[in-house]
């Protein structure tokens, strides 16, 4: 049976990435027996492997990055509360993650306070527009169960309201 792979989202990958990882997964665990990122990775290190345009093989820069990529998901570890405009407590990440578009029309993406990305309506839309696709990524992992179609069919449903939100 022939496969068709497409990008996930959220996600970075384009359709040709996903053609490419797809196939050489499939590959790797033909000729393995296994899909375990060790050996995936293992793979990669070839140079001729199409994987290995994928990676940043400079050992320096990438211990930075992993430092780097550690401390935003530590940052987003704890919560919270504070008090909204109609008296509830609610309780958020204490910091969260956002990419938008400045006055200039420069993408900007940092790490802000949750409650002040919320103060700011193109912040708060951008932060939407992220959870959104983190959503249709939750919605996609449960889509394989049976058990979850009523809870899918609602997360549908949830994502083409605020799809039509956000713009």
């Amino acid at each position: 049976m022939a496969q068709k792979f497409s990008p996930r989202e959220p996600g970075i990958f384009k359709q040709e990435d996903a053609d490419i990882w797809g196939v050489e997964v499939d590959r790797i665990e033909r000729t393995t027996g296994s899909r375990n990122p060790k050996v995936v990775l293992e793979d990669a290190t070839n140079i001729h492997s199409p994987l290995h345009g994928y990676y940043n093989w400079d050992d320096s820069q990438v211990a930075h990055a992993y430092r780097l990529g550690r401390t935003g998901m530590f940052m987003r570890q704890y919560t919270v509360e504070y008090e909204d405009e109609d008296g509830e407590i609610r309780q958020v990440l204490d910091t969260s993650f956002i990419e938008y578009e400045d006055e200039e029309g420069n993408t900007q993406e940092t790490y802000e306070a949750t409650v002040s990305v919320l103060d700011d309506e193109t912040k708060s839309l951008a932060h939407l527009r992220r959870a959104v696709k983190h959503v249709r990524g939750f919605r996609l992992d449960l889509a394989v169960h049976p058990e979850a179609k009523s809870l899918v069919r609602a997360l549908d449903a949830l994502c083409r309201k605020l799809s039509m939100a956000v713009g």
